[in-house]
């Protein structure tokens, strides 16, 4: 990993600035330390599990932190990282690189820990799917659509409103987080989308919405800590 000049990553400067973004910058301490550790994590990994060397940049700028290459999509370079946005509840989302240097949001969740992580599983997922074992069986998720124990879900609305599941006899108060977060926005923020969400049982402020009920890798990190959860997610796809 190489800790690039702050400011520095072209397109992810080209996708600031837009309406409802919010800065990031500074992140605090704990958050520095989750992004360090979790790509030094994955770089040991993806030696030690599959022989390959990866030493991309880590590149912080006003609204998001990014791990990754310089360059277009196109010409094999990419980047994943976090931006936050005036989106309700939470504002943490998931950025990724896509075609013409543009980006894509997805993933929500409740915390920088929590996308971060879905951005380290996205790098395991990118080192695993060029191997012949994956390739063989056309696979592009790690727990093959599984769910821990300790993890429930539920459905919403595009507006956030609970359409199936009962998170609140998990002690999961999701109706009260939409409302609060509503008062913190203000009038002028963008609704939820539609999707599914994840939490851990035990603390159900960890968190993500993803538009499928098929996204459930991440579900295994909710509650770890992020090293753990790389360890996990190498031991797991080698299977």
């Amino acid at each position: 990993m190489i800790v690039m000049e702050y400011g520095s990553l072209i397109f992810a400067e080209r996708n600031s600035g837009e309406k409802y973004a919010l800065p990031i910058s500074p992140l605090s301490d704990k958050d520095w330390d989750t992004a360090i550790r979790g790509v030094n994590k994955y770089e040991e990994c993806a030696f030690r599990y599959l022989g390959e060397k990866v030493n991309r940049g880590l590149w912080l700028g006003d609204e998001y932190l990014a791990y990754g290459a310089q360059g277009l999509l196109e010409n094999g370079n990419w980047y994943g990282g976090v931006r936050k946005w005036k989106q309700i509840p939470s504002g943490w989302m998931k950025a990724s690189l896509s075609d013409r240097g543009d980006e894509t949001l997805d993933t929500q969740g409740s915390s920088f820990d929590v996308v971060w992580k879905d951005n380290m599983r996205s790098c395991v997922v990118d080192s695993f799917w060029r191997t012949p074992h994956w390739r063989s069986e056309l696979r592009h998720i790690v727990f093959r659509g599984e769910i821990p124990d300790s993890v429930n879900t539920f459905q919403v609305s595009m507006y956030g409103d609970i359409v199936e599941g009962n998170p609140e006899k998990d002690g999961f108060h999701w109706s009260d987080i939409i409302r609060d977060s509503k008062k913190i926005w203000g009038k002028d923020y963008i609704s939820s989308g539609s999707g599914f969400i994840f939490y851990h049982r035990n603390d159900p402020l960890q968190w993500y919405l993803t538009d499928t009920e098929l996204d459930t890798d991440l579900a295994w990190g909710l509650g770890l800590d992020i090293e753990d959860y790389v360890e996990l997610l190498f031991q797991t796809a080698i299977s």
